[in-house]
């Protein structure tokens, strides 16, 4: 269960879910990742680092409706323009004019579209999430500059779940639960991660890493599986909240090491797992097998050249 925000397109280079699922994997070992994050680019995530083997379930994606699972590119003639609309294309965007009226706005992300700002009388109305499975995943709706309401899609379009953002009253109808409505999509994140946790097989070792977020949607659920809490950087009150239910600490060097036992105080172990594979080897000095020779060669011709080179290269 790793640490990715929403905003988490792009990875820290040093995380700790993504060195340990690539371990895993270069061990032959079945790696499921459990995202309680939206991310919209989860496919290049998993390409980039390598880990595209790893099974992934996804609150959203049950949420959403969605069982795609390979990337698809989206092209300007998948959305509806308007009559005469005209496009000009720039580094990172596209602007759309109608009727010399800014309309919309076309961001790119490298090689894909990541999302489309439309507008009216010069003010944002609505934004929409491209998902790198090929849709448009979500719409945020604007009321006169205000974030109001965000709704999630399915791939064909239809609304699975009305975010209210005054209220945060989050609406939805799902197949796993007969309530419609819950207070916050933290709420719903956590009755439907409870839900899955219960499938699991008793035996199979969840890995966590802490964050805010995690642990709201972890609070009061009897997790059976043994828990292992993985640290890096992210040791902080809420880190240390997990540790009270955790059967097992890791972190990816001695000073984390240090620092989780002198925070946490208590005798539980706190074992090491470098974010790569090493191997100790004895430093040997090797003397290079290479001579360096110089040639006069401006006296000599083509021919002679070839035999010279030829000799010293046997």
């Amino acid at each position: 269960m790793p640490n990715w925000s929403e905003l988490g397109i792009e990875i820290p280079q040093f995380n700790d879910s993504i060195h340990q699922a690539q371990l895993f994997l270069e061990q032959g070992q079945e790696v499921a990742f459990i995202l309680c994050d939206y991310l919209p680019k989860l496919r290049g995530i998993l390409s980039n680092k390598n880990i595209d083997k790893a099974t992934v379930w996804s609150a959203f994606d049950v949420l959403q409706h969605i069982d795609l699972s390979a990337p698809r590119p989206v092209a300007l003639n998948n959305f509806t323009w308007p009559d005469y609309a005209e496009f000009m294309t720039l580094t990172d965007r596209i602007l759309v004019n109608v009727s010399g009226q800014h309309y919309a706005t076309i961001w790119s992300d490298q090689l894909s579209f990541d999302h489309i700002d439309l507008f009216a009388d010069d003010m944002m109305t609505q934004q929409l999430i491209i998902d790198d499975r090929g849709f448009v995943s979500k719409v945020i709706v604007f009321d006169e500059g205000n974030q109001v309401r965000t709704d999630y899609l399915t791939p064909s379009g239809d609304i699975a779940l009305q975010e209210d953002e005054l209220t945060g009253l989050v609406t939805t109808q799902q197949l796993w639960t007969e309530q419609t409505q819950f207070s916050n999509m933290t709420v719903l994140i956590h009755e439907l991660v409870s839900y899955y946790l219960n499938k699991i097989p008793d035996d199979e070792n969840i890995i966590i890493s802490p964050s805010v977020t995690t642990s709201e949607i972890l609070e009061d659920i009897a997790i059976k599986q043994p828990i292992i809490v993985s640290v890096q950087n992210n040791f902080v009150e809420v880190g240390k909240e997990l540790g009270k239910i955790s059967d097992f600490i890791v972190t990816d060097n001695e000073r984390h090491q240090q620092q989780v036992i002198a925070f946490d105080g208590e005798t539980k172990e706190v074992a090491i797992v470098p974010p790569y594979a090493t191997d100790m080897v004895e430093n040997e000095h090797l003397q290079s097998p290479l001579v360096s020779l110089f040639i006069s060669a401006h006296n000599l011709s083509v021919a002679q050249q070839t035999i010279v080179i030829a000799a010293l290269i046997n």
